[in-house]
């Protein structure tokens, strides 16, 4: 979960670290099934080469629309 003001941008750093968390994931459960990085956050996210890989975003208004 990530709070921006506007669109949430992914940086390289970030990426990486995700990367990371998904391979200890992987070796820590035994997993061989797909993981889809989903974000959550405030408005939104800001698409840009490091991002391509968060495949779900959920927004506020996701949740309290209605």
């Amino acid at each position: 979960m990530k709070y921006a003001p506007d669109d949430y941008s992914f940086s390289a750093g970030e990426k990486e670290k995700l990367l990371r968390r998904i391979e200890l994931f992987r070796s820590a459960t035994g997993t061989s099934k797909g993981i889809l990085p989903t974000l959550v956050t405030t408005s939104g996210l800001k698409r840009n080469a490091n991002a391509a890989m968060i495949t779900n975003v959920v927004t506020l208004d996701d949740l309290f629309r209605g």
